[in-house]
């Protein structure tokens, strides 16, 4: 008898997991994932650690600004009107808008970049990969594509696994990036990739999402969802910063990242032959058009945040994704990123960097 009641209570256990994985969806946001997750008690405690979700307990955005004379408006306008591109991504999963990324720039022996103009999603993998927002979701990684950076420390950018394994040399990791976002400039480094399922393009590391958006309450899953932020990734070897300056967690020599950031921006700005003054009021959006007044910006960025996408299964998806009509109505961008469009043309999702054909 108590064999036979044994018997029929495992029967019930089993048939209640049974149902209840028969009726967990699989998560459609999981884009973000590329690392298995492997996770100790002791990479926990170094992440609870570390965790200083605060702009006043990290390193100043001042730190890491471009100089007050480069043309940061100029830049993101022009970067708005280049030409040559072998890819594009979505700027979110199942979003009608596109954003190309343009290799026009990346020709000079110095100042050689590339660049794309999207939103900004935050990534906290690394060692904060428990930051608010990733907590609660279960998403983030205890490790980056290049080591194991701390995401409210460090100010990196994120690139699509598939474009930067196409251009490995031009592309090793670590590269200097400059962000412009709210007529400012801000250098980091090429930090992690996101490859898994539909590539998104569009991410950067909290701490420099807290630099350009201050004001966004920027967390894990939510970042900024307006499509007016240009990436520029130095491309080589010679623009990438040197482990002298770098550990595998932190930059810990920011004068470097800075130094390194202007020269390669100024070498930039000539060789393309922008001409303009330095950051002014006015910010570059994403239809080419400027705002001369930071109250309509924020209003902007305010009525975007719903609309901003999270990464991997940050949000379910009647929490995450918006449709392209929604996103077009907060923006002012009806489904052309600086040339991305959602057309039929060839341009492929993970095309050589080197190649100089448009799509």
């Amino acid at each position: 008898m108590q064999f036979t009641s044994t018997n029929f209570l495992v029967a019930i256990l089993l048939a209640a997991g049974l149902t209840s994985a028969a009726h967990t969806p699989a998560h459609p946001y999981r884009h973000r994932r590329h690392h298995a997750r492997t996770v100790s008690s002791a990479a926990v405690s170094a992440a609870e650690a570390l965790n200083k979700a605060s702009a006043a307990d990290s390193v100043p955005a001042s730190e890491f600004e471009g100089a007050s004379d480069l043309p940061a408006s100029a830049l993101a306008a022009a970067a708005l009107k280049l030409t040559k591109s072998t890819s594009k991504y979505q700027v979110d999963q199942g979003s009608s808008t596109w954003s190309k990324i343009y290799t026009d720039w990346a020709t000079s022996s110095n100042g050689s970049a590339i660049v794309f103009t999207s939103n900004m999603d935050i990534d906290c993998d690394g060692t904060d990969y428990e930051c608010k927002g990733n907590s609660v979701s279960g998403d983030g990684q205890d490790e980056t594509s290049f080591g194991k950076l701390a995401a409210y420390e460090v100010p990196w950018i994120v690139i699509p696994q598939s474009f930067q394994t196409k251009n490995k040399k031009l592309l090793p990791g670590n590269n200097i990036a400059a962000v412009i976002c709210d007529d400012k400039i801000y250098y980091g480094i090429f930090g992690d990739t996101n490859g898994a399922g539909t590539e998104v393009i569009g991410e950067a590391s909290w701490r420099m999402g807290q630099a350009c958006f201050p004001n966004d309450n920027i967390s894990g899953e939510n970042g900024h969802g307006a499509d007016d932020v240009t990436y520029i990734v130095f491309t080589g070897t010679a623009a990438v910063l040197p482990t002298a300056a770098l550990t595998t967690n932190y930059i810990t020599n920011f004068k470097t990242l800075k130094s390194m950031g202007d020269e390669l921006m100024g070498a930039l700005v000539k060789n393309a032959g922008i001409s303009g003054s330095g950051s002014s009021n006015s910010t570059s959006t994403a239809s080419g058009s400027e705002s001369s007044s930071k109250s309509s910006k924020g209003s902007a960025t305010s009525s975007s945040k719903s609309s901003t996408k999270t990464s991997s299964s940050k949000k379910s998806s009647t929490e995450t994704k918006t449709s392209g009509s929604a996103k077009a109505t907060s923006t002012g961008l009806l489904g052309d990123l600086a040339g991305g469009a959602a057309d039929s043309d060839d341009c492929d999702d993970a095309g050589d960097a080197t190649e100089s054909d448009d799509c």
